[in-house]
C-alpha cells in the first residue's frame, strides 16, 4: 500500500469514483463534511451491495475544532400497525444460505427484513448543518455516477458472487447485476442503475426529508403494501437523526473521538485501548504482540457482553464499560490470561461478509469527517422507479441477538460500526474506519495503535497483518508481518493472504504542518486521492 499526499485535502474510500467525488467537492470549495457526504452518495451507485441510501450508518467529524458523533442507523418499523411483535406473512421473510467457502452463513431477506431506511436523511442532515456548499453541488458527483455508470471493481465482483442467492431472489435486483448474456457483471464492466438518478434529484429537492414525505416515501410505502412488509409512512415520518458528543478514548498522547451508541464499536475500541495503555508494549508483529492483542480483544468482548448483553447499546453502557474500576479489572484479567495462555474466545455473533463501506476525508482547514454506511446484504427489494436497494437489517442475526422481530416499533437497532478520529497535541488529525462487522473494531484498534503507539508510517500501519478473535478462536493474517510467528499458534486459523474479512481501514491524516496524506486499504479495494 502506498500513500498519496497534498496540501488541500485527502480522501480514502473503497472505490475510485467515490474518492473522486470527494476530491471534486474539495476542489469546489467544500469542506470535509461536504466531501464525505458527496463520496457516500456516490458509493450508493459505485458500491451497491455494500451500501444504499436506504441503509444506515454513523459519522464522526471535527468541524472548526468542534467534535460530533452522528447516529443515522435504522429503527424498527411497525409504528403504523399493532404494537405487539409483528409476525411476517408467509413468504415475506425467508432464509438464504451464503457460502463463504470455509463456512456457510444464513441471512434472512424479503420485505419482513427491512428496517426503517435512514442513510440518505442522516447524511443530508449532517451536510445541511456542518457543510459549506449547497446540496446541488454536493450531490452532483453522485448524479454523474448514475448518468454514466461506475466501474464494477473487485469487491463488487466478490460481493455479487458471495451474495448471489440474494441477488437472484428478485428480478429487480438481478437486472442490475446480470449482463445481457445472463452472466454476472464482469470485473471492469460498467455497472448501471439509472433509476437511482431520480432518487438523487429527489434528494436535491427535499434534502433530509427525502424519506419522510413526497414521492420517494410514497413509493416505499406502496412497495411495502404490495409485498406485505411492516414499514409504513408513520415509520418514515417519525425517524430522527441523532447528534451528540463522541465517545472519547486515548492512545498514548492522542485523543480518540469514536462513534457513540447505539453502535458498540466506539465503546469497544475505547475500552480495548484503555487496557492496552496500561500493559506491556511488545515488538509489533511478534508472537507476544499477537498473544497480547488476542487476549485484550477477548477480554474486551467479555466485558462488553456482561454490560450490554443483548440490549441496544446506550451511552449509559459506555460510561459503565469505561469506568476506571472496570478498566482495572480488565487489565488484571488480561495479565492473568497471558500467564495461563488462555485466550477465551468470545461467544459473539459474526457477520462473515460485513457488507459495509467507509469514507475518510480531511480538508485544508483542518476539518475531518469519517463516515461508515451499511445496507446489510440487501433485502432483495428495490424501490420501483428510484433504484434504491432496501436493507435487510431485521434479517441479520448479529443485529437481532434476541431473535427476529423482537424490537418494539421505533426502537433503534445496534451496530458494530466505528468511524473514528484521532487528534494529537501538535494539531494533527487522523480519520479512519472500516467495513467488516465485528472485525471493524479489532482492525481499527490495530491500525491506530500501529500509527500512534508504534510510530509506523501510515502505509505500514494500514498494511500490517491483523489479528482477530471470534467465537471460532484466533484468526491471523500471515502474508507479511505475521508469517514468521503464525506457527507459534497451532490452534489459530491462519489466512494465506490478506483478506477483506479483516476489514478495510481507509485512512487519512492532516499532519501538523498541513500536509494531507491518505491510504486506501487494498483488502477492500481502497482508493486514496489528495490534491
Amino acid at each position: 500500500m502506498t500513500a498519496v499526499t497534498g496540501r488541500n485535502g485527502a480522501v480514502a474510500s473503497g472505490h475510485p469514483a467515490v474518492s473522486e467525488a470527494a476530491i471534486d467537492v474539495l476542489r469546489g470549495g467544500g469542506n470535509a463534511v461536504d466531501a464525505a457526504v458527496a463520496a457516500a452518495f456516490t458509493s450508493f451507485h459505485a458500491e451497491p451491495l455494500l451500501t444504499s441510501p436506504a441503509g444506515g450508518g454513523f459519522a464522526v467529524a471535527v468541524v472548526d475544532g468542534e467534535p460530533l458523533s452522528v447516529d443515522f442507523f435504522a429503527t424498527a418499523p411497525g409504528l403504523g400497525g399493532p404494537k405487539t411483535p409483528w409476525t411476517p406473512p408467509e413468504g415475506s421473510f425467508f432464509p438464504v444460505d451464503v457460502d463463504f467457502g470455509k463456512a456457510v452463513q444464513e441471512f434472512h431477506i424479503g420485505p419482513g427484513s427491512i428496517a426503517v431506511p435512514s442513510a440518505a436523511n442522516g447524511l443530508l442532515t449532517l451536510q445541511e448543518q456542518w457543510g459549506r456548499l449547497g446540496r446541488t453541488e454536493v450531490l452532483e458527483p453522485a448524479r454523474q455516477a448514475c448518468l454514466f455508470g461506475t466501474r464494477h471493481n473487485r469487491i463488487g465482483v466478490t460481493s455479487v458472487h458471495l451474495l448471489w442467492p440474494i441477488v437472484d431472489s428478485t428480478d429487480a435486483l438481478r437486472r442490475t447485476f446480470v449482463e445481457a448474456t445472463g452472466e454476472p457483471l464482469a470485473l471492469g464492466s460498467t455497472y448501471r442503475n439509472p433509476d437511482l438518478l431520480r432518487f438523487m434529484d429527489a434528494c436535491v429537492e427535499r434534502g433530509a426529508l427525502v424519506f419522510c414525505e413526497g414521492e420517494v416515501a410514497e413509493a416505499i410505502v406502496a412497495c411495502m403494501s404490495e409485498h406485505d412488509g411492516p414499514l409504513s409512512l408513520a415509520d418514515l415520518a417519525a425517524y430522527t437523526v441523532q447528534m451528540g458528543a463522541p465517545v472519547r478514548g486515548r492512545c498514548s498522547d492522542a485523543e480518540l473521538l469514536l462513534a457513540a451508541p447505539p453502535t458498540v464499536g466506539g465503546m469497544w475500541l475505547a475500552y480495548a485501548m484503555a487496557l492496552l495503555e496500561g500493559l506491556e508494549v511488545p515488538e509489533p508483529g511478534s508472537a507476544r504482540d499477537v498473544q497480547l492483542l488476542a487476549t485484550v480483544f477477548a477480554v474486551t468482548e467479555r466485558a462488553l457482553g456482561e454490560i450490554v448483553g443483548a440490549a441496544t447499546p446506550s451511552r449509559g453502557h459506555a460510561w459503565e464499560l469505561l469506568d476506571s474500576e472496570r478498566v482495572v479489572w480488565g487489565r488484571n484479567e488480561v495479565e492473568r490470561r497471558l500467564i495461563t495462555g488462555e485466550f477465551g474466545p468470545p461467544d459473539a455473533l459474526d457477520n462473515l461478509h460485513g457488507s459495509t463501506t467507509h469514507v475518510s476525508v480531511v480538508d485544508r482547514w483542518g476539518n475531518a469527517c469519517s463516515v461508515t454506511v451499511s445496507n446489510g446484504e440487501s433485502s432483495g427489494l428495490v424501490v420501483p422507479g428510484f433504484g434504491v436497494f432496501l436493507n435487510n437489517f431485521l434479517g441479520e442475526a448479529d443485529i437481532n441477538p434476541l431473535g427476529f422481530h423482537r424490537f418494539a416499533p421505533g426502537v433503534r437497532l445496534g451496530s458494530a460500526m466505528c468511524p473514528m478520529l484521532a487528534r494529537t497535541p501538535d494539531g494533527a488529525v487522523m480519520a479512519t474506519g472500516s467495513g467488516g462487522s465485528s472485525r471493524i473494531r479489532s482492525a481499527l484498534t490495530q491500525v491506530t495503535r500501529n500509527r500512534i503507539r508504534h510510530g509506523m508510517d501510515l502505509p505500514q500501519a494500514v498494511a500490517a497483518d491483523r489479528v482477530h478473535v471470534s467465537r471460532t478462536g484466533l484468526l491471523l493474517e500471515a502474508e507479511t508481518t505475521l508469517r514468521d510467528v503464525a506457527h507459534r499458534f497451532p490452534q489459530a486459523t491462519t489466512f494465506e493472504s490478506q483478506s477483506m474479512y479483516f476489514g478495510g481501514a481507509h485512512t487519512v491524516i492532516r499532519h501538523a504542518d498541513g500536509l494531507c496524506e491518505a491510504v486506501g486499504d487494498s483488502r477492500r479495494t481502497g482508493c486514496a486521492l489528495a490534491f
